[in-house]
């Protein structure tokens, strides 16, 4: 008559094992579910696309700002892209050396502004080679797909409207005329100057170029210019940088900066930098021309986009998209943006 409870103990166990097991296999099948999703998850987020940039003097900010548009670009169209961008520091063989750098790294598109035509051509072929898009920036080459163009840069449009508007302030102005180092784009529009300059009745007194294309290299060259030419009532210089050094040289000598209706020696060059934009402000720039750097990168990104993942022909991509100018004075330097800060509207590519 005694109760035999064993039994009912060993049930339990072995209920509570099947139960266990039965829970075991159930998550083990949602896992198995989950699995294949991370798996999808993480294929899915494919490492980023890289686009080289050669900046050509990565210590200049409206260069820095090409890089700058191109990255506001890549965000905007929502490429899956990264920029590398690498200091040629205005030499001609560090050049070479980074654009072979990018074509060992295999990127997708190489953004270069061209320091030396010589050195960086086989460069470039190079790069086409391995498959790689080149588009220039303000500079050409028989191995681009196409040249990013501001007037600034492969025009004479800018150098003829810094020609007129000198010679709207002081007819007749004996001008001092101030280029750069020997990049062709700076060649050219410092030739451009110089011819616009004759042609709106100014006489040129002498023109004479920086190398460094620096403040401290414009102010040491302004200073020796100034103590032969004097009586000179307007600078022209190639860069900013390099003009405000031309100012400081001014100021040694005595001497007052044209600005708003405050006369004195007219100071005009161009890029559109934050430094620029301060000097006009309080007096120490006549006017100057913003390159519009940032445009530069963002239409080079639309064209690679065109190129690596619209598929568009190398044949129907345009050959040249001009970025336009715009001149800051005193009348409007209100509504400067930096060029690193600024909006960044998407230049319009018609397709060839």
């Amino acid at each position: 008559m005694h109760e035999r409870p064993l039994p009912r103990l060993r049930t339990q166990p072995r209920l509570g094992v099947v139960l266990a097991c039965l829970v075991l296999a159930a998550l083990a099948v949602s896992g198995a579910q989950a699995s294949p999703s991370r798996a999808h998850s993480g294929a899915a987020k494919a490492a980023p696309i890289i686009i080289g940039y050669a900046d050509p003097d990565g210590a200049e900010q409206g260069l820095q700002s090409v890089g700058y548009g191109a990255q506001q670009a890549i965000k905007e169209l929502h490429l899956n892209w990264q920029l590398k961008a690498l200091d040629d520091k205005l030499s001609a063989n560090q050049q070479v050396s980074d654009l072979d750098t990018f074509t060992s790294l295999h990127v997708k598109g190489i953004m270069s502004w061209t320091l030396d035509p010589g050195a960086a051509e086989a460069a470039y072929q190079r790069a086409a080679k391995a498959g790689i898009y080149v588009v220039g920036l303000n500079s050409q080459s028989k191995t681009f797909v196409s040249e990013m163009a501001a007037y600034t840069d492969t025009t004479c449009i800018v150098s003829k409207q810094q020609a007129a508007y000198i010679a709207s302030l002081v007819p007749h102005a004996a001008v001092l005329a101030i280029g750069g180092p020997p990049v062709p784009s700076i060649t050219l529009t410092t030739n451009c100057f110089i011819k616009a300059a004759k042609a709106a009745g100014l006489k040129i007194l002498k023109e004479q170029n920086d190398s460094t294309g620096t403040s401290q290299g414009g102010e040491q060259l302004a200073a020796n210019l100034l103590t032969k030419y004097p009586t000179a009532q307007a600078v022209w210089v190639f860069s900013e940088s390099t003009a405000l050094g031309a100012v400081a040289a001014l100021h040694s000598a005595g001497k007052t900066v044209w600005s708003g209706t405050h006369k004195g020696v007219v100071v005009v060059s161009r890029n559109g930098t934050t430094a620029g934009a301060a000097a006009i402000r309080s007096g120490n720039l006549t006017a100057t021309w913003d390159n519009n750097q940032p445009l530069l990168g963002a239409a080079a990104i639309e064209v690679l986009k065109m190129l690596i993942v619209d598929k568009v022909p190398a044949s129907k991509v345009p050959k040249l998209v001009p970025i336009p100018s715009k001149r800051w004075d005193l009348t409007d330097i209100k509504q400067y943006k930096s060029p690193l800060s600024r909006p960044v509207p998407l230049p319009k590519i018609p397709k060839g």
